[in-house]
Formats: structure tokens, sequence, C-alpha cells
């Protein structure tokens, strides 16, 4: 389970960082 969590953890951190991206634009 806990790498379950990292794995989602390390995808909502990119998608995160994608969504501020554009949210700078």
């Amino acid at each position: 389970l806990t790498w379950l969590m990292v794995y989602r953890t390390e995808k909502y951190q990119k998608l995160k960082a994608e969504v501020e991206k554009q949210s700078k634009k």
C-alpha cells in the first residue's frame, strides 16, 4: 500500500506542477 501511495503522490505532484504552470499562463 505504501508504494501505491508514493506512486499516486508522485503522479499527483506532477499533475499539480502542470496545473500551476497553466495557471501562471
